[in-house]
């Protein structure tokens, strides 16, 4: 095992898959891995988005590889597998489960197809698709699994129970499949993000006083960008996190601490 932190964390010649990877956290993350020298399958429901950043990262160490499929449907890990494995090959090293939605409202309001689709795709297709991929992460014999879950995993906020349920979820089958994939040389962590400047949350930031409340109650007086979650989400898909699993890696500026 190499003590060069540098070689450790290269991430040339390592295959792997980034899901909700059109925009936001799931769209830097890319950037960063491929920058870095991965071959990455991007998976989203628009192919536009998925060619723009194909064409953006020509040029990167890496390559980009798009997947067009809608992981909050139960039909489409039936050949995730297969599909992934036409375009890069049957071995992958890593993988981030991105893809999410931002459901937001008081309890009452949520219908029964509501909870459906949001813990569909926050939790069952992160389930589902490290399912998919297994048999190609265990023949990389050091892969690792990066699930995307949320501080609301941890703390309170009016109107995000559906989503806490399911970031909540998101970390503990992080847990669970840390410990249940470990002699597969399979690392699984998740990573929680804090207030996060995102498409999805735009319209929540766009008002000055909410803003300037949310940064007064962050130690680092901040709001995180895109950036601060690919570093993290990158460094655990490297070689230089390789006895690091089980963990949720808090990203949010002190916000849990304070």
């Amino acid at each position: 095992m190499t003590s060069d932190f540098a070689a450790a964390a290269d991430m040339a010649g390592k295959i792997g898959v980034v899901t909700g990877a059109s925009r936001g956290i799931g769209r830097t993350t890319t950037e960063v891995l491929v920058r870095g020298g991965a071959t990455v399958v991007v998976v989203a429901r628009t192919g536009s988005d998925l060619d723009a950043l194909k064409d953006e990262l020509a040029d990167a160490r890496g390559a980009v590889a798009p997947l067009i499929t809608d992981i909050g449907s139960r039909d489409a890990f039936e050949d995730l597998g297969a599909r992934v494995a036409a375009l890069v090959g049957d071995r992958l090293d890593f993988l981030v489960n991105n893809a999410g939605v931002l459901p937001a409202g008081p309890i009452e309001s949520y219908s029964a197809g509501d909870w459906d689709e949001a813990l569909g795709i926050n939790v069952r297709a992160v389930g589902m698709t490290s399912a998919a991929l297994l048999p190609a992460l265990r023949r990389s014999r050091s892969a690792s699994i990066v699930n995307v879950s949320s501080i609301h995993a941890l703390i309170g906020m009016p109107g995000r129970s559906v989503y806490a349920a399911g970031k909540g979820g998101v970390a503990a089958l992080s847990k669970q499949l840390a410990i249940e994939l470990a002699a597969d040389g399979v690392r699984v962590n998740a990573v929680l993000p804090g207030a996060i400047r995102t498409s999805m949350n735009e319209a929540i930031f766009a008002s000055d006083e909410f803003r300037a409340r949310v940064e007064s109650a962050i130690p680092l007086r901040r709001i995180g960008d895109p950036i601060d979650v690919a570093r993290a989400i990158y460094f655990l898909c490297s070689e230089a996190s390789s006895y690091v699993t089980g963990h949720a890696l808090v990203v949010d500026g002190g916000h849990t601490s304070a």
